[in-house]
């Protein structure tokens, strides 16, 4: 058994762990709030993932490619909001600005307010505002580099493409690497 440690608190609790051996969860800081942490053996020790705001945070998954889910306060407010921590304790990102919730017709006061878990698909189980539950699938926009045109008309002929059917995206979204932009509602 191997004591993880606490952020310069009191506590600390582990919630997760992923084959890589990265840890993550929530720890007293000096100050007497919690903050959600990530730990990875070696000389790594325990690293504070912050707050988005607010005064306390916790980290409740981490999937294979080092990407941490959990909710933080926001400041001056005691409501939680999801958030996800990029690769490997990379700055934490409210996923409430990463989705459109207007399109969701559900008005002010819906929000997601904490994230459960996430695969290693980047798929993001939360918990929403009005104590549903939700799960978010990420989308993502292929750029598309002037250089790439002759690649791409190629391509059109091989994939059928027809203008008025198929948007361009669902013919090169697996073929050309493309980065993360937001997450869809399933």
């Amino acid at each position: 058994m191997m004591d993880l440690g606490t952020l310069g608190g009191s506590e600390s609790s582990a919630k997760a762990l992923n084959a890589s051996g990265q840890v993550v969860g929530l720890s007293d800081v000096a100050d007497g709030s919690s903050h959600a942490f990530l730990y990875q053996a070696g000389n790594f020790g325990m690293t504070d993932l912050g707050t988005l705001g607010g005064k306390d945070s916790g980290a409740n998954d981490i999937n294979a490619s080092g990407q941490i889910v959990g909710w933080s306060n926001l400041a001056n407010s005691f409501n939680r909001r999801a958030f996800i921590a990029e690769l490997n304790g990379g700055p934490m990102t409210d996923l409430n600005s990463l989705v459109d919730t207007d399109q969701l017709g559900y008005g002010d006061s819906f929000y997601f307010a904490e994230a459960f878990g996430i695969n290693d698909m980047g798929q993001i189980l939360v918990k929403d505002s009005w104590d549903g539950v939700a799960l978010l699938s990420p989308v993502s926009k292929v750029p598309i580099l002037e250089s790439s045109w002759l690649f791409l008309s190629t391509l059109f002929c091989f994939c059928g493409y027809q203008p008025r059917k198929f948007p361009l995206f669902f013919c090169i979204r697996g073929i050309l690497q493309s980065s993360t932009d937001g997450w869809l509602v399933n």
